[in-house]
């Protein structure tokens, strides 16, 4: 079994036509969708961490009002 990266998921995505995919394929799809989701709270989680240390030290503002900006 190939190791694919939440990225190569994501592109597979993209790049699919939902429209005609059977029972299986759409199925597989859903699962790439939970890794990509999965992958992105990981990062999330670890960029929020990141910016509460810089915070601490004062080299950035707090992580709400970073997210408040970041659109």
């Amino acid at each position: 079994m190939v190791d694919m990266t939440a990225g190569v998921r994501q592109t597979q995505l993209e790049e699919a036509d939902i429209a005609s995919m059977n029972t299986a394929q759409a199925t597989t799809a859903l699962h790439a969708v939970a890794v990509v989701k999965g992958k992105a709270e990981q990062l999330e989680a670890a960029i929020t961490r990141r910016l509460e240390e810089l915070h601490a030290q004062g080299q950035a503002a707090p992580v709400a009002d970073a997210l408040s900006r970041s659109g």
